[in-house]
């Protein structure tokens, strides 16, 4: 349904179903009403992969469409992979050479020549126009690609204690004119709320976090080679406005530039990856990731994975990707179906309240009349 109703509705129709079964428990009994509701709503959220399925919807899309092919890199971090910061310069190096490996595979002939090349967000951790090591080492890799490579870089911001988090579209002339900020940065991960207000607590993790990230607020896709791409950062991905936006912007697919390191080891890589599933399901596009180690790969409008690379790897993804023009009901009309949901749920908690409320006034009621 994710296709259908977006995110948001799926996530919706699972509470509903959810939320009207344990009623009916509680209630200890069935109520005519309510197993009409919970049957409705668990026929609808069960039999959807089944009944409506996604591809029903995309596969006529990806028809006969222009197609780019994309390689997506994932690096790797040395050591125990979740320092990247500590050994950032090796995590760009790792990158510069898999790329230069890239463009000798195409001369050789073994891989299609890409029209654009995905690093993952902190491909590298200094600003690459400010630092010439890095810039260097970049400059080195499109050089040997010949084509456009989308880094994921941390630059510096406007003042001294800021910072942004940026997609950088590297041109083989060296020029980074277009480039996409994250719009949603992580709170006491890359920015510290109230600073001013909790730096007299002298919280020593605070200090970790020296530069506050700025958030963007580009709502177009990037122009890569001609080709409309939908650009999320990490944790972009779980939010609406960063995805529906881009697409109705004319977004002919999605990369997603994540790096998992800190979480090396536990499921938040299966669990963003999974994100990234259901954004292409809902979006009817073709979502390629890059990760710095993990979860690389490329999934499909229907949301079956296509390739993904072995985590902890040295690895390339390269993927023939359509280029989708056609819109979705749940991009179309997700603002809509957000807020007709937001309303239904406030006024179901009214509801629920009043109920509860009711019948302890009409006691109160009984017992001033006896008075």
């Amino acid at each position: 349904m994710a296709a259908w109703v977006g995110a948001t509705g799926v996530s919706f129709l699972v509470a509903l179903t959810g939320a009207t079964l344990a009623w009916m428990v509680s209630e200890g009994k069935t109520h005519p009403v309510g197993a009409v509701v919970a049957i409705v709503a668990t026929l609808v959220v069960g039999s959807a992969p089944v009944l409506v399925r996604p591809e029903s919807l995309t596969s006529s899309w990806e028809a006969d469409r222009p197609t780019v092919t994309v390689a997506a890199v994932q690096g790797d971090v040395p050591g125990a992979g979740n320092d990247l910061v500590a050994v950032h310069e090796q995590v760009t190096e790792n990158h510069v050479q898999a790329t230069i490996d890239l463009a000798q595979q195409v001369r050789y002939g073994a891989v299609p020549q890409p029209d654009f090349v995905l690093w993952p967000e902190n491909s590298t951790a200094v600003d690459p126009c400010r630092n010439a090591q890095t810039n260097s080492g970049i400059s080195r890799a499109v050089t040997a690609i010949g084509v456009p490579v989308l880094v994921g870089a941390i630059v510096d911001g406007p003042r001294p204690d800021a910072v942004l988090n940026q997609g950088l579209v590297w041109a083989p002339d060296g020029s980074t004119k277009e480039r996409y900020t994250k719009r949603h940065p992580v709170p006491f991960g890359e920015y510290v709320p109230f600073r001013s207000q909790l730096s007299g607590l002298k919280i020593g993790r605070l200090d970790m976090i020296p530069r506050d990230m700025i958030a963007g607020t580009r709502i177009r896709p990037l122009d890569i080679a001609g080709t409309r791409v939908v650009d999320l950062i990490c944790f972009d991905a779980a939010f609406d406005d960063s995805v529906a936006a881009q697409v109705r912007n004319g977004g002919q697919m999605i990369a997603v530039q994540t790096s998992n390191a800190t979480f090396t080891g536990t499921p938040q890589l299966q669990q963003q990856f999974s994100i990234s599933r259901a954004r292409a399901i809902e979006t009817g596009r073709t979502v390629v990731v890059a990760s710095t180690n993990g979860i690389s790969g490329v999934i499909g409008p229907d949301g079956a994975v296509r390739d993904q690379l072995t985590p902890r790897t040295t690895d390339i993804a390269v993927a023939q990707v359509p280029l989708v023009e056609a819109q979705t009901p749940a991009v179309r009309y997700g603002s809509l179906i957000r807020q007709v949901l937001s309303l239904a749920g406030v006024a179901a908690v009214i509801t629920a309240a009043a109920r509860r409320r009711l019948p302890r006034l009409r006691r109160l009621g009984g017992w001033c009349a006896r008075r």
